[in-house]
């Protein structure tokens, strides 16, 4: 692949800048930056694809993830131990800064100016966030966004080698396999674009792009079919995929109201505390198997809109609500304003990310920061090469959009560091609390959904005490999963109900809330009142120990 042109940025310069950036900016964050996951899926998928804290061996059944990414994380883990999936998104995300950089070379004009404002505009506005608070879905879509920006870029130069193309396509393989529903949030953005080009645009790019959308089309089917063949031959992993999907419909779309007095409740004998210990994730009692919660979901989910235009609105508001995703608009906004000969594409661009958030806003669920970012960046770094395209217009309008884009960037930048410099305060600060309570991770310890903070713990590059060597099983998304049937079973047992309901000297990481919650379900269900003493308690966890339970007449 030959980075020859003519201008003031010489080849072996190009190579430094596409191999550089993410090694800088990688070495950078390990140095100083110390990433931190964002939220507790994250910690999750090391945990499982590591085998560790609440998974006593590794688990390629991820769920929301592919079964070939926890294919790879056990053999990173071969390397990298628990926090194979860190080093794993920290090289994901520097693949994706090298093909940004790949298309800024492939687009820079003589002067080297516009290819730093364009490095220093991409950093601030998204890969900063993506490096310090990492998220698996922000991390796919923006190495899918990276993939067909540099796509993008060297479409009008034909410059696309066959290495470049199978950096491409590998690089949407893996997106692909970290999070699939990402990837497809990045197709409904780039899909208009592409269209556009396969049937309207320089005939030049027409065949090319045809290829392109039959390569990604061929990429999903494979996707598809490969992970649920691998969950079709296990039995116990194919019904927790199914259970999974109806699950979904209350936990995270909330279309499954309680509706007082309803017959269908009555019916599978659910109480009103019942549902909101299942809204709660727990899932283990017979009361909750896969019949009665699919029942409720065939027969409530009717009474329901089956879109939520509300939504739409709502997800589009609450951009407003993050000075980053503010930022990120503004800089789609002045690139539209300021390029006038690529408006079209970036129109296309802008109408792909509207529908992708309009999209998710149908489905009903509550407005995620984490879509919208990814929704966002995949659109923005599809745009941001053409800052430096020579068709772009006049040396002075696009001089001036660098100028305005870099003050963003920098805004944007500064924000994500200062957001991530408070959790790392806070994350700090928990794990020296949790030292004074190490007594209590002994024995049978049981962790409930947020209660305990679990990625101020695991962090991409290091996992802290106790979950560095204690068997922690969790109440959450992954309760019906297999692997809490091992861990449960590893730790002698065989009835988490039971186990909560009869059973003294008990660690349970729940909130107070919760407790109350158990003991009533075990006073209808088992016939128990059960004790539980707090004895330790954060703001952000509280450890309540279980006494002699009382036998109920």
């Amino acid at each position: 692949m030959s980075f020859a042109r003519s201008g003031s940025i010489s080849e072996q310069q190009r190579y430094a800048i596409c191999v550089g950036l993410p090694l800088v900016a990688i070495f950078g964050v390990l140095a100083f930056g110390k990433p931190l996951f964002d939220g507790n899926d994250d910690a999750g998928l090391a945990m499982l694809g590591s085998g560790f804290g609440l998974a006593v061996e590794p688990e390629p059944h991820l769920i929301f993830s592919h079964f070939g990414y926890g294919i790879l994380l056990r053999l990173v883990s071969q390397f990298a131990g628990p926090c194979a999936h860190g080093w794993t998104t920290l090289a994901a995300l520097g693949l994706s800064m090298g093909l940004y950089a790949r298309a800024l070379c492939a687009q820079s004009r003589p002067n080297g100016y516009l290819v730093g404002a364009a490095v220093i505009i991409a950093v601030g506005c998204m890969f900063t966030r993506a490096l310090l608070l990492q998220q698996f879905t922000s991390t796919a879509a923006v190495l899918f966004g990276a993939a067909i920006g540099c796509w993008l870029a060297v479409l009008r130069c034909g410059a696309r080698s066959p290495w470049l193309r199978t950096v491409i396509y590998t690089a949407i393989v893996l997106s692909f396999l970290i999070r699939p529903l990402a990837v497809t949030l990045g197709i409904v953005v780039a899909v208009p674009t592409l269209i556009w080009l396969a049937w309207l645009g320089p005939v030049s790019s027409r065949r090319p792009t045809l290829r392109l959308m039959a390569v990604i089309a061929v990429m999903a089917a494979a996707i598809y079919v490969t992970d649920n063949a691998a969950y079709a031959l296990s039995p116990d992993w194919r019904d927790a995929l199914t259970y999974n999907q109806v699950r979904s419909l209350f936990n995270d779309y909330f279309r499954i109201p309680w509706i007082p007095g309803a017959p269908e409740y009555a019916k599978v004998g659910w109480s009103e505390n019942d549902y909101a210990m299942f809204m709660n994730w727990y899932f283990l009692h017979p009361i909750f198997d896969y019949d009665n919660v699919n029942y409720l979901a065939r027969t409530l989910l009717t009474q329901a809109p089956l879109f939520v235009p509300s939504g739409v609105r709502d997800w589009l508001w609450t951009l407003l609500d993050s000075p980053l995703l503010i930022a990120i608009c503004v800089g789609q906004l002045l690139l539209l304003a300021l390029l006038p000969s690529c408006r079209v594409i970036i129109v296309l661009l802008m109408i792909g990310t509207f529908f992708a958030l309009a999209i998710s806003g149908l489905t009903g669920r509550p407005p995620l920061f984490r879509v919208q970012f990814s929704a966002l960046s995949v659109s923005f770094l599809c745009m941001l090469p053409f800052l430096l395209a020579k068709e772009s217009g006049a040396w002075p309008l696009r001089s001036l959009a660098a100028v305005l884009l870099l003050g963003i960037a920098l805004y944007a930048g500064w924000t994500a560091v200062r957001a991530h410099r408070e959790l790392s305060i806070q994350a700090t600060a928990y794990r020296a609390k949790l030292l004074e309570a190490h007594s209590y991770f002994t024995g049978t310890v049981i962790s409930w959904g947020s209660a305990f903070v679990w990625e101020w713990l695991i962090t991409p590059t290091k996992v802290y005490a106790p979950v560095n060597h204690a068997i922690i099983p969790s109440i959450g998304v992954a309760t019906r999963m297999p692997v809490t049937q091992s861990t449960l079973e590893r730790l002698g047992i065989r009835d988490l109900g039971t186990t909560l309901c009869t059973k003294s000297d008990i660690r349970v990481i729940a909130s107070t809330v919760n407790i109350k919650r158990l003991q009533k379900f075990c006073e209808e269900h088992y016939q128990t009142r059960p004790t539980y003493n707090l004895v330790f308690s954060h703001p952000m966890t509280e450890i309540h120990l279980s006494g002699i339970p009382e036998q109920l007449q």
